[in-house]
């Protein structure tokens, strides 16, 4: 009986630089795609167009809004973060901040307590 899964596992292993090299070729053709599939994936997830992403990159100077590091310096693009309880978009964060606050679960005071517990331990 064919198997699809197990035939592109061993593909895969077969071939492991096709997609870098395919992608490393066509890098301009997939370029231009790019807004396009931003723009979708804004506005179904947050709510707002890729110029709107752009404008606030821009009024945040193509910074964190929580720890200020220049977009940059990061590998990633700025996320979007917004309330999963309105769902309202509060700012642009770089990767750690935004993993940060959801590792804390946007909850005030575990942050409240996470910073008296760095300034209790500062030795």
């Amino acid at each position: 009986m064919y198997d699809h899964k197990r035939y592109q596992e061993e593909w895969r292993r077969a071939h492991p630089n096709y997609h870098k090299e395919h992608y490393r070729k066509n890098k301009d053709k997939y370029k231009k795609y790019r807004p396009r599939q931003w723009n979708r994936i804004l506005i179904k997830n947050y709510g707002i167009t890729f110029e709107e992403y752009k404008e606030l990159l821009n009024e945040q100077n193509d910074c964190c809004k929580i720890c200020g590091k220049h977009q940059s310096k990061f590998k990633r693009s700025l996320a979007v973060d917004h309330c999963h309880k309105t769902h309202k978009v509060r700012g642009l964060l770089c990767h750690h901040c935004n993993y940060a606050l959801g590792h804390f679960f946007e909850n005030v005071s575990i942050l409240e307590q996470a910073i008296r517990y760095i300034k209790e331990s500062v030795v």
